[in-house]
């Protein structure tokens, strides 16, 4: 997995969320976030992406910053 770390404090919109079961290094969910606290979330698929929440199914492992 690739991407700086950002503390959770710090989380800004298009930032990756990878919470859930799972391993900052292996986690099983990701999310991004679209700012005001809210996240975009694909659940699997083929379902449609849902958003925007408020909350994550799981405590948060990593925040990464992919780009910028």
């Amino acid at each position: 997995m690739t991407g700086g770390v950002v503390p959770v404090s710090a989380i800004a919109p298009g930032e990756l969320l990878f919470f859930a079961r799972g391993t900052a290094d292996a986690p099983e969910h990701v999310a991004m976030a679209i700012g005001y606290g809210c996240v975009v979330n694909g659940p699997g698929w083929p379902t449609r992406l849902r958003g925007p929440a408020k909350s994550q199914p799981g405590p948060i492992l990593v925040v990464r910053r992919i780009a910028g």
